[in-house]
């Protein structure tokens, strides 16, 4: 019945959450950017704000790159964790239990896997705008400087 109000507040809800993750990239940024120089906050945010805009192609791939090797980490550090488990789980488990107990454990090593990968993962991918952040900004002072 009430289909264009849930739509217009289906619609504003993707915009808020749109603008948020906008905001929490130039948050990322801006933080990035007062490590890398020493400026304080609204000054470093004007200036990553730019530097983003005008390496924008540069700043997307890496992103993407960065975010796929995160992925790709992730789920190797949660396979590895549960398959270890799993095997160290073997090595006290009955061989005539034919239980289905080892298949949840290692869902549960599995999980506790994703949470440990994404966590070191994450690091990585602070790392990697790091970097292509510091990238850019020495290709700047070079071109001014010639």
């Amino acid at each position: 019945m009430n289909t264009a109000p849930n739509f217009a507040l289906c619609c504003l809800q993707c915009c808020c959450a749109c603008i948020e993750v906008a905001i929490l990239y130039v948050a990322e940024q801006s933080y990035i950017h007062v490590a890398m120089t020493g400026h304080d906050l609204v000054d470093a945010t004007k200036t990553a704000v730019g530097l983003v805009y005008r390496n924008f192609y540069t700043f997307a791939f890496v992103g993407g790159m960065g975010q796929s090797f995160a992925g790709l980490g992730t789920i190797f550090i949660a396979a590895l964790t549960g398959l270890v488990g799993w095997s160290f789980l073997g090595l006290f488990e009955d061989p005539d239990d034919e239980s289905a107990v080892p298949i949840v454990i290692f869902f549960v090593y599995f999980f506790w896997g994703i949470i440990i990968g994404s966590n070191f993962m994450s690091i990585y991918g602070n790392a990697s705008q790091a970097i292509i952040h510091c990238y850019c900004m020495d290709q700047e002072i070079r071109q001014q400087t010639g």
